[in-house]
């Protein structure tokens, strides 16, 4: 499949629209605080939906998750960035970006299935929640995850 494809899958164009959305929330910082706010939201909840769509549409790519990850790291970052005192706040900006790089490196599209298997039980747990939501949509709480791990 030709890479230029996959670059206009309906996910990743989502995934663009996001980035999109990102940077404006940047350029507005405090200047609005309330659409600044609602840019963020916008993001967020863009997220779960180009999840959704990548399955629904069967057009699951290596791009489209690092793509997604990437942003939503991206975000985090931004969000860490502007709410923890300095030097603080990058801290988890580059915890999180190594082990996305490396369980990415080792899983491809498929890295989030799997990475956590050896991890501590609450890392397993978190793992599964957002497994589970990422799967069912942003509607359901996974009971039955909660449910099956004794929580």
């Amino acid at each position: 499949m030709r890479t230029s494809k996959v670059a206009l899958y309906a996910p990743n164009l989502i995934g663009y629209f996001r980035l999109l959305l990102l940077g404006t929330a940047i350029l507005t910082g405090t200047k609005s605080c309330q659409a600044t706010y609602w840019l963020f939201v916008s993001t967020l909840l863009l997220d779960g939906l180009d999840g959704f769509a990548a399955r629904r549409l069967q057009q699951c790519s290596s791009y489209g998750a690092f793509l997604d990850v990437f942003i939503d790291n991206l975000t985090r970052g931004v969000l860490w960035t502007w709410g923890a005192p300095p030097p603080y706040g990058v801290l988890p900006v580059i915890i999180e970006t190594t082990v996305f790089t490396c369980t990415h490196k080792g899983g491809g599209s498929a890295w989030k299935e799997g990475c956590f298997d050896s991890a501590p039980r609450c890392c397993q747990h978190s793992a599964k929640v957002a497994a589970c939501l990422a799967q069912n949509g942003m509607s359901e709480l996974c009971f039955a995850f909660l449910n099956a791990d004794g929580y």
